[in-house]
């Protein structure tokens, strides 16, 4: 349900949803809404009788779920960077690796 509070409603609106235990999600969002919310209902009568409440306060638009082709899951998490690649990605340089130390000749005889 998408939720767009009357002008001077949005707390009123908020805590209306807060006390409705079918809201079982609601984000407050950018743009012409306020709130994107996800309510469980057994019934239609039962969305009936919650649209008499936030109405009171809000305009709403509603949409009932058919199927879920992508059930939620959690973001791809991306691996950690090396440095070569953090620093290909910001155009510095890479430092150059450390050059291993030249062999110690003390102590061996010159043939």
């Amino acid at each position: 349900m998408r939720v767009k509070p009357l002008p001077g409603q949005l707390h009123l609106v908020e805590e209306v949803i807060r006390r409705i235990p079918e809201f079982v999600e609601c984000d407050k969002v950018t743009g012409d809404d306020c709130f994107v919310c996800r309510l469980v209902l057994r019934s239609i009568e039962q969305l009936d009788e919650i649209l008499s409440k936030v109405t009171e306060r809000a305009e709403t638009s509603t949409a009932i779920i058919k199927s879920t082709p992508v059930p939620r899951r959690l973001p791809p998490l991306k691996p950690p960077q090396t440095a070569t690649a953090e620093h290909a990605a910001t155009g510095v340089s890479a430092p150059s690796p450390t050059p291993s130390p030249a062999p110690s000749t003390r102590g061996r005889s010159k043939r």
